[in-house]
């Protein structure tokens, strides 16, 4: 072990203190103890002339001036005082703590000869009698001993290193290399009482000894101690006591509603800023807290910091931007409403298709939750977790980590089209509508095809081309003429078999080849990703035969034919203009479907499915022949109950007359009602 003796080289290893006049002159006057005699060790070693290595001369003279020295066990035992001592030695301990004081290259001890001090991997071992005391409070002075330099707590008692390294986890890599406080040393204080916890773990001996290091604490905290038992108790405190109201593990929340967050303390500290950065020369406060999420892998917590700028007085600590849980003035309607929402989020960590409520919205959206894919797709989504698999019970995590989970989970609206942030509160089921899928004009056969093509693609049956990438994904082309459900169709398909439906449009795509296959491409991805089935509806102006000489629209129709080749998911496209596609894009449809212009009894299912849905609108059976006889297709239907819906809230119900004259308004007939 790399030891460094400060001590004095002796031409002559026979002289002693005895006969060394040098040693018996006082070169300070220590006011504590005049009678010891004291010894400059550095500027011996100058003033003669020696260095560190005569180290024969300098055994000789540690053995003439009855000094001990420490050989370590091993090369890489650390420092010598955190050797592991048998249990005789443990027991043989003092439980006191001892004053040393120490001069910048003078070094002496109250009430004591001159005592040896030797320094190992920068690390302080006391020798002697102090060797024996479980504390060393050691005190550097300048070297005319006027002015106190530093205080350090020297911690010698293995038992008590022990319960502190227990009790403060993040500390014990410093412990044990330098087993010592710059005093007074506030976590000691704020830990005070899971340092007396890992001493009660430990056995009587350690309690022993920890005892005296409480004793320690609280008698130089004695102020603080008044404050806080003043204060924190009323739920206040005054900007010197924040650090006792935020200890490291302690929950806190950001408000005094009942959907608060809550995070988990992991330290809290004092910030002082230099007067460049701080013109007034404020202090901050910093809590640095964590909460838990999920990366769409593993649930990791996520670290994240606060300021409290200085303040005068005393303050309410509701006050503040965060406060302790406890202040909260409604702790078990938030506790309830913190863990039902980390319920929430624990049970949306992976793939959901869910209504969400957004406040601002007078309709529920359908949203599609897959936290790994969205991650994925979007960057500015993406998070990095701190591992906390070890604080899981069986992969679940525990009723403290619930109450501080995230409340924002990322989301694809299929609405608006856009990845956005929810609130696990606002998820909920979604009620499809089972009576779409009867209403299709489709003929029984044509149907079944149909849901069981994309039913069992999307659990996984699937037919790979010989190429990698080709063929994974299914192309369905619906065609017929305007209006006649293409669609509804796709709709009702989504919904029978209760799968999200992402729609585009042209319109969405941009104008140049460029911008059209980016778009596209992404549109391809996130349908995929997000398990959704993609309806590009009028897809034609895509497809449309290539012209020579027109090269933005045929590098458009290359691009989408290439996309088409490697595109995983189920795709439905709608068109009105079959003729009008070029020939290369027939190999690529594995289905096609002619939607036919609904019959009278097809209408007269539509305008019966539709007006059920219409609250306000009451058709008679005869009445219903009637309206079936105008010969609408489904959007048709569609729209004019729409406007129905509006006259419902002036008029009240709305009839079959009421709907002849929109009919006739509209342009789409209405005689005979």
């Amino acid at each position: 072990m790399d030891m460094e003796f400060f001590q004095p080289f002796v031409e002559n290893p026979s002289n002693t203190p005895d006969n060394d006049p040098l040693y018996n002159e006082p070169l300070f006057n220590d006011p504590l103890d005049n009678d010891v005699p004291k010894m400059d060790v550095e500027n011996d070693i100058h003033h003669r002339g020696g260095s560190d290595d005569d180290s024969p001369d300098s055994d000789k003279l540690i053995e003439g001036v009855g000094l001990q020295t420490v050989q370590p066990s091993s090369t890489n035992a650390g420092p010598a005082f955190q050797e592991e001592k048998s249990d005789a030695s443990k027991d043989e301990m003092k439980a006191v703590v001892e004053e040393v004081h120490e001069i910048r290259g003078r070094e002496s001890a109250t009430g004591e000869p001159f005592r040896y001090r030797t320094r190992i991997s920068g690390g302080t071992l006391l020798l002697d009698k102090f060797d024996e005391c479980v504390l060393a409070l050691r005190r550097v002075f300048t070297e005319d001993y006027m002015t106190l330099i530093d205080t350090f707590l020297d911690i010698q008692s293995p038992l008590i290193l022990k319960a502190l390294m227990e009790a403060m986890p993040e500390e014990k890599a410093r412990l044990e290399s330098i087993p010592s406080f710059k005093w007074p040393y506030d976590r000691l204080f704020r830990y005070r009482s899971r340092i007396s916890d890992a001493a009660v773990n430990e056995g009587e001996l350690c309690v022993k000894h920890v005892a005296v290091l409480l004793d320690l604490i609280l008698e130089e905290y004695q102020s603080r101690i008044r404050d806080i038992d003043a204060m924190l108790p009323k739920g206040t405190a005054s900007f010197d006591i924040l650090a006792d109201a935020f200890p490291p593990g302690d929950m806190i929340v950001d408000g005094v509603s009942d959907g608060a967050r809550a995070y988990r303390v992991t330290s809290s500290y004092y910030k002082s800023f230099l007067p460049s950065e701080s013109p007034d020369g404020s202090d901050t406060f910093v809590i640095e807290y964590e909460y838990v999420d999920h990366d769409g892998q593993t649930f990791g917590t996520v670290s994240s910091h606060a300021d409290i700028a200085r303040f005068e007085g005393i303050r309410y600590l509701t006050e503040l931007a965060l406060f302790p849980f406890e202040s909260h003035p409604n702790t078990e309607g938030l506790r309830r409403n913190l863990v039902k929402r980390g319920l929430q989020f624990e049970e949306l960590k992976g793939y959901s298709f869910k209504a969400y409520w957004d406040p601002r919205s007078v309709a529920p959206s359908r949203v599609v939750v897959n936290t790994l894919a969205i991650r994925e797709l979007e960057p500015r989504m993406r998070i990095q977790v701190n591992d906390m698999s070890a604080r899981l019970d069986s992969g679940q995590l525990k009723i403290e980590d619930v109450m501080i989970c995230t409340n924002k989970i990322p989301y694809f609206s299929l609405d608006e089209k856009a990845f956005l942030w929810g609130d696990p509160d606002f998820f909920e089921e979604i009620e499809f509508d089972d009576e779409l899928w009867d209403q299709l004009v489709l003929g029984n056969t044509m149907k079944n095809a149909l849901r069981t093509l994309t039913a069992n693609h999307l659990k996984g049956h699937k037919f790979d081309d010989v190429i990698a990438g080709k063929g994974k994904g299914r192309v369905i082309l619906l065609h017929g003429p305007p209006g006649v459900g293409k669609t509804l169709t796709v709709e009702a398909i989504a919904e029978h078999i209760k799968r999200p439906l992402y729609t585009i449009t042209p319109g969405e795509l941009g104008v140049s080849s460029v911008d059209i296959e980016r778009n596209l491409r992404r549109a391809l991805d996130i349908s995929t990703a997000l398990r959704a089935m993609l309806l590009f509806d009028e897809a034609d102006i895509y497809m449309e035969q290539r012209i020579a000489g027109n090269i933005a629209h045929n590098a458009t129709v290359s691009a989408f034919l290439r996309l088409l080749e490697y595109h995983q998911g189920i795709l439905f496209l709608t068109t009105s203009r079959t003729h009008l596609i070029d020939p290369s894009f027939h190999s690529r449809f594995h289905f096609c479907v002619n939607v036919p212009i609904p019959s009278g009894n097809d209408r007269k299912k539509m305008w019966k499915h539709f007006a059920s849905r219409t609250s306000g609108i009451k058709i008679l059976p005869k009445e219903l022949d009637k309206i079936a006889l105008q010969g609408l297709n489904g959007r048709q239907i569609r729209n004019t109950l729409s406007v129905c819906t509006g006259l419902v809230a002036d008029e009240g119900n709305v009839g079959p007359k009421t709907i002849g004259n929109i009919l006739s308004t509209m342009g789409y007939g209405g005689d005979g009602f």
